[in-house]
């Protein structure tokens, strides 16, 4: 959304589609469109929201209340998987309830999560490592990278992670 506290569908032309009002705006962070053409985006004052294709609301959410700045990523099933600058990863049905959270510690990084072939959930965090999870939530295994000297990096990753056709995460 849009500093003036709007989210914008444009038309192939560039002309305006619909606009939906939010109760803030979005910091750094893309919508993310889930299969069934629900848009996804979170905002700055703590606002996950689900937009219909049409702009009318589907449902709002507001857990804790720290910015969302990182973009979501939906699963083929629907849920919405969206990180807080708390460092809190938050699971959501497709119906908007709160279905796991995971909480990393320390501030977060503007990236947000990838999903898998299997699922599996990868969290770029403050910590300086990847988290990878179950859909259900559960920590699967945890990489920290190392610093020249064999020290953890704990400096943050702040892109968001890829996978190749074979599995492959890069970050």
């Amino acid at each position: 959304s849009s500093a003036d506290h709007f989210f914008y569908a444009l038309n192939p032309d560039g002309s305006l589609q619909w606009r939906t009002a939010t109760d803030f705006y979005s910091d750094s962070s893309s919508a993310a469109i889930a299969p069934d053409g629900t848009i996804h985006f979170g905002t700055v004052n703590g606002v996950v929201y689900a937009l219909n294709p049409d702009g009318t609301v589907r449902w709002t959410s507001n857990l804790g209340s720290s910015a969302y700045v990182a973009a979501p990523a939906v699963a083929a099933d629907g849920t919405v998987y969206i990180k807080q600058d708390e460092g809190v990863t938050r699971a959501f049905s497709s119906a908007g309830v709160e279905v796991w959270n995971y909480t990393i510690a320390g501030e977060g990084s503007y990236a947000g999560p990838a999903i898998g072939p299997d699922g599996t959930v990868y969290i770029p965090a403050n910590d300086g490592a990847i988290h990878a999870l179950t859909p259900a939530g559960s920590l699967v295994w945890k990489f920290q990278p190392q610093t020249a000297s064999g020290a953890d990096d704990v400096s943050g990753i702040y892109t968001s992670p890829s996978l190749d056709g074979d599995g492959n995460l890069y970050a």
